[in-house]
């Protein structure tokens, strides 16, 4: 965003389509960053194959080096898991935040639409986050903030 797009506080007053755009195109950037991170390269993968993959010594002769190798698969399918479910949640994320493009059809400003309206029209693009006039509130983390949706515009 440009210096003109932001008022007295820092504070954004406009959020258009060629903003949003802006946006998809950071996330989508993001994701192609991402890709490379969360696939397997090389001899070493983070999965349950980690520890045939580090060899400090024999494990007949130092039971510990068993032991290691076996926290280290452990950990690597940990890992692999998570990795997972993040890219699957990141797919869904870029997915919603395309489909919610539409939203310019009928808004030409969503500085002027609360948080409220966005959510219950594409509420996938929240990610089990819920808006209510008290804050948010997450339904995954049973977290809770005080973030009033308060805006401000120009005249």
């Amino acid at each position: 965003m440009s210096a003109s797009d932001y008022s007295s506080g820092g504070k954004v007053t406009k959020f258009d389509k060629d903003a949003y755009t802006r946006l998809t195109n950071f996330v989508d950037a993001g994701n192609a960053d991402m890709a490379p991170f969360l696939k397997p390269s090389g001899d070493i993968t983070l999965d349950s194959t980690l520890g045939t993959r580090i060899m400090p010594g024999s494990s007949a002769d130092w039971p510990i080096v068993g032991a290691v190798q076996k926290k280290a698969g452990d950990f690597g399918d940990s890992v692999h898991s998570q990795l997972v479910g993040q890219e699957n949640e990141w797919t869904q994320y870029t997915k919603a935040l395309a489909q919610a493009a539409d939203v310019f059809e009928d808004c030409d400003d969503l500085a002027t639409m609360t948080a409220q309206d966005f959510q219950s029209q594409y509420p996938d693009v929240g990610g089990g986050v819920t808006y209510s006039s008290g804050g948010t509130s997450s339904s995954d983390s049973g977290s809770s903030s005080n973030n009033s949706g308060t805006s401000e515009s120009s005249t």
